[in-house]
């Protein structure tokens, strides 16, 4: 895992007006899947995404259609694995 990576993505999250985080994860999730712990960002009650704890480290945030298939087709991300259509993964 990239401490500094991770400080600097929860320094420019929570620096967006009214983006809260909290503690997430170590259970089934939505579709099923275990998701481990992680650190979610939220904004309100809107969930933004989220940062995986442990090996590898893995953050996982929806964007707007035309920012996630640039952050696709740059490489910088990859499709969600259980939501391709919606979400980014990226490893830091």
């Amino acid at each position: 895992m990239n401490d500094e990576l991770l400080a600097s993505i929860e320094r420019e999250v929570l620096g967006w007006p009214g983006v809260s985080k909290e503690a997430g994860g170590g259970d089934p999730g939505q579709a099923g899947f275990w998701v481990p712990p992680a650190t979610v960002y939220r904004f309100g009650r809107r969930r933004l995404g989220h940062v995986h704890h442990g090996d590898g480290g893995l953050a996982d945030f929806s964007f707007p259609r035309e920012v996630r298939d640039e952050l696709i087709r740059s490489g910088r991300a990859i499709p969600h694995p259980a939501f391709p259509e919606s979400r980014t993964s990226a490893s830091y």
